[in-house]
């Protein structure tokens, strides 16, 4: 089960009673192993393994744009995906399918959580990672052709072109013209299949993504802002600060000292 967007959720056995909430009961563990909890009883034993990802990099069409909740179920290499969404129906728009790889991954992880073996938690980050990656490729391949939304974008043969030019290459100083021409399309069809299925315009788009990449490497503190505002596709420290104001009501040095960890 993934909760793409961390929802609150309950986790309960059919017929019982009100929940207990888990900071009552749960106690980390050591932490360069993952924590264990044993609760309960009575019956015959379930076992859970959770763990969450973060990412500091927030885009967030790619996050809306996912259900409330992935349900994957996988036996003997067989897996199948239900996207649930707020109300807890399951749209049919993802149909079942078979992934050897997700299955087995799936299994893998799992007695890997169970071990206590050299690099334990190094390998659950990283088959993590892979496994919400195939996931989100997996949910992506059995969305209908007709799906809008952003992952609808991403799989427009035009739209995606578009979106993958601008996602590789946003210091180029792009026109909706000069974007139209890259992926064999007219203007005006791309700009308004563009803002039919992203949402929004190409280069409000790009605008938003180039001030993910700038928070970004402000973060990272790398880079001074006359830098970062270069390596975005600013011709000018100035433009930058006021667009960056724009998106975030801060001006960059102000919003960078508040980002910043405390050493």
């Amino acid at each position: 089960m993934v909760f793409p967007r961390g929802d609150q959720h309950t986790m309960r056995s059919h017929g019982a009673g009100l929940p207990t909430p888990l900071s009552t009961i749960f106690s980390p563990g050591k932490q360069a192993e993952p924590p264990q909890l044993s609760y309960g009883g009575g019956g015959r034993t379930s076992r859970f393994v959770c763990g969450y990802l973060n990412c500091d990099q927030r885009f967030s069409p790619l996050v809306e744009s996912l259900p409330t909740m992935l349900l994957v179920r996988s036996r003997d290499d067989y897996s199948a995906i239900e996207a649930v969404d707020a109300n807890g129906s399951r749209p049919t728009g993802v149909p079942q399918g078979s992934s050897n790889w997700l299955g087995t991954t799936l299994k893998f992880t799992v007695n890997e959580a169970r071990a206590a073996r050299p690099g334990n938690v190094a390998m659950l980050g990283r088959l993590t990672e892979l496994m919400f990656v195939e996931i989100l490729r997996e949910y992506m391949q059995r969305l209908p052709a007709d799906q809008s939304g952003w992952f609808g974008a991403v799989n427009d043969p035009h739209v995606g072109k578009a979106l993958r030019l601008l996602h590789a290459n946003p210091v180029r100083d792009w026109t909706v013209d000069e974007l139209a021409r890259e992926v064999a399309l007219s203007r005006s069809v791309l700009a308004q299949r563009f803002a039919e299925l992203v949402g929004e315009a190409p280069m409000r788009y790009l605008a938003n993504w180039r001030m993910q990449l700038a928070k970004q490497m402000m973060r990272e503190g790398t880079h001074n802002i006359q830098e970062v505002a270069t390596r975005v596709g600013y011709d000018s420290e100035a433009a930058f600060n006021r667009a960056f104001k724009r998106a975030t009501g801060a001006p960059p040095a102000t919003w960078r000292k508040g980002a910043m960890p405390v050493s």
